[in-house]
């Protein structure tokens, strides 16, 4: 177990879990611990490494409060926030150290205009970055013993599976810089690590807000619509209200002042025999 206290130089802790259907994370309908088994990756100075997943998720949250920095992917919307809500972790005291690998990814891959998305997955990123990936299928031990929360803690494909996520994200935080307090992130990293830890905090206590205000400012919103639109149909001509009907009729059921504009604009050019025109 890496104790920061034992070491003298900066200790990078990564960590993950694996858990019931994140689905369930708030709605409490999964079977026993929603934390199932823990894993973390520490570095050793010497260039070895040491892996350990059990679950012990008590022993996981005191290395994670004791580690100067904590890293892996996406634990500040996942991870932390798990944690957090099922077994008591300092969110704010834990986000403010943590290296997000999947923030990272969006500030390295932006998604594109028009719509085009990034795979910002564990799995894609480790490819990405020259890494054989993931390695197992979660779905199918999960699928063959009936969810992800029947899946048996000591079942060592599952410990498999959490080691290869491990392996996975200590390459890609290596690849992208592995970070300690004497490299720290830009500027720019570090704040849209912050924004990712805001956004994800609201999940656990929400947010406040005066509705009295909100009443104002939606009351606002409509006296301005309303006096463009209005604007729209003095100047413009624009319709304020929906036709009560429309009806579509052939053109030889067409008769009177319509049907002569309609002959002289036949005239004017050729129309299918059986077009339909809007009466």
């Amino acid at each position: 177990r890496p104790i920061a206290s034992e070491r003298s130089e900066p200790l990078a802790l990564g960590f993950d879990i694996e858990t019931a259907s994140a689905d369930e994370m708030f709605r409490g309908r999964h079977e026993g611990s929603f934390v199932r088994i823990v894993g973390s990756h520490v570095e050793d100075p010497s260039g070895g490494s040491a892996t350990t997943t059990a679950d012990d998720t008590v022993t996981l949250l005191e290395d994670l409060n004791e580690a100067e920095v904590i890293y892996g992917h996406n634990i500040l919307g996942f991870d932390l926030v798990a944690l957090a809500h099922h077994h008591g972790a300092d969110y704010d005291a834990l986000a403010v150290k943590a290296i997000d690998t999947f923030t990272l990814s969006q500030l390295a891959w932006p998604s594109g205009a028009k719509g085009d998305r990034e795979d910002y997955t564990l799995d894609a990123v480790a490819k990405r970055l020259r890494h054989t990936g993931k390695s197992g299928d979660l779905k199918a031990l999960a699928k063959e013993f009936g969810g992800y929360d029947k899946i048996p803690v000591n079942d060592e494909r599952y410990a498999a599976y959490l080691r290869g996520d491990l392996a996975a994200t200590a390459h890609v935080y290596e690849m992208m810089g592995g970070f300690l307090p004497d490299t720290p992130l830009s500027d720019y990293a570090r704040r849209e690590m912050r924004v990712a830890a805001i956004q994800n905090r609201m999940t656990l206590n929400g947010w406040r807000v005066d509705t009295a205000l909100l009443a104002q400012r939606v009351a606002h919103e409509d006296a301005q619509r309303t006096s463009a639109a209005q604007a729209l149909a003095e100047r413009f001509g624009l319709p304020l209200a929906p036709p009560d009907k429309i009806r579509l009729r052939r053109k030889e059921d067409w008769t009177g002042g319509r049907d002569m504009k309609y002959r002289a604009a036949q005239r004017a050019r050729t129309l299918a025999p059986d077009a339909l025109v809007v009466a």
